[in-house]
């Protein structure tokens, strides 16, 4: 099961790679523009994305710091995790949890401090899934805000859509 992780984070790595080089072609401080006021920015859109993954990370580390005894993840789990990865796929939208809003944003935000953030904690989590004993990936080690309970691999899954949702708007908002 850790391969297979370690596989969705490749995948993870190429999509944020990709994302970085095409924001990369911008002025940084073109990317901190609000296109529409109380519209996030591009730059406030990567923030936001690393600081979600960063806070899941933390917290399944923290978590998994006292050996806790966790269940397995079955059917519930995986149908939360398709109804979440559903959602972020939509256009419904809806508020950031606590710790990855506009609050949390780091000020003042810079887009090329914020890409270096991410780059840095995609080589943590890869060298922690690496290390990272192998009973722990069938496990419910991380705890979304909405859907609860979740595995590694779909705490990825959930980063993969949430990507996707949020590169998305950053398309959107480049600027013309």
């Amino acid at each position: 099961m850790r391969e297979k992780s370690l596989n969705k984070l490749d995948q993870l790595d190429a999509k944020l790679e990709q994302l970085l080089k095409m924001l990369d072609q911008y002025d940084p401080h073109a990317l901190l523009v609000q296109s529409v006021p109380g519209v996030w920015s591009p730059a406030q859109l990567v923030s936001h994305l690393r600081l979600a993954e960063d806070i899941s990370v933390a917290y399944v580390k923290k978590k998994l710091s006292f050996d806790p005894k966790l269940k397995k993840v079955g059917i519930v789990h995986g149908l939360k995790s398709v109804a979440l990865n559903l959602f972020l796929a939509s256009p419904l939208k809806f508020g950031a949890p606590p710790g990855a809003t506009k609050d949390d944003f780091p000020v003042p935000l810079s887009y090329s401090t914020e890409a270096e953030k991410w780059l840095k904690l995609r080589k943590e989590v890869r060298s922690y899934l690496s290390e990272l004993d192998e009973k722990w990936f069938d496990r419910d080690v991380y705890k979304h805000p909405v859907t609860g309970r979740h595995s590694l691999g779909q705490m990825l899954d959930f980063f993969a859509a949430h990507m996707d949702r949020h590169t998305k708007q950053i398309n959107a908002r480049l600027p013309k």
